[in-house]
């Protein structure tokens, strides 16, 4: 026999508290750092962002905590949809967003913690290209159970974040 449970959902909680935003302003860059975070005094991170291709090269974009860029030391997951063509890779790398050349893309996605304190982003991206819409799903595991007190969006191509890319966090208690 099924059972069923009902959660209550108290006054307060649940809400959201920006933290901070962090945008590319006077050159193109190949990182995007946001310092100053707490992800102990929350259950997540909610994290959005757009970002502009300033190279012709495909840029494979890294979600660093803490300024840990070792590749290895993180694991991910991603999907990708482009019309009725599914892949899929997994690797020992870290990839939260990819762009395309000279192209763009808009993000949303959640930092938490899982049940050993490693951190895990996910996030959902769709990107522009010139004659397609494709979507992305994507996660990354640090392999370091450690709070997150910054996070890096990294390029894998050199001043691939244009002017005027920028990702919001939120705290969400």
């Amino acid at each position: 026999m099924a059972t069923s449970r009902t959660i209550a959902l108290g006054a307060g909680g649940g809400a959201m508290t920006l933290l901070g935003t962090a945008t590319v302003a006077g050159a193109a860059a190949t990182t995007l750092t946001l310092s100053g975070l707490d992800l102990s005094l929350y259950k997540a991170f909610e994290i959005t962002g757009s970002l502009d291709n300033a190279t012709a090269s495909q840029s494979i974009i890294s979600c660093f905590f803490n300024a840990d860029t070792t590749a290895t030391n993180y694991d991910n997951e991603n999907s990708r949809f482009n019309g009725a063509t599914i892949t899929a890779g997994r690797s020992n790398a870290n990839s939260f967003a990819v762009l395309e050349a000279s192209s763009e893309c808009v993000f949303w996605g959640k930092i938490l913690n899982d049940a050993n304190g490693k951190p895990s982003a996910f996030a959902s991206q769709r990107s522009l290209q010139t004659t397609t819409l494709e979507t992305r799903f994507l996660c990354c595991m640090w392999r370091t159970a450690a709070n997150v007190t910054s996070i890096t969006l990294s390029g894998s191509v050199a001043s691939s974040l244009a002017i005027g890319s920028t990702f919001s966090v939120w705290g969400i208690v």
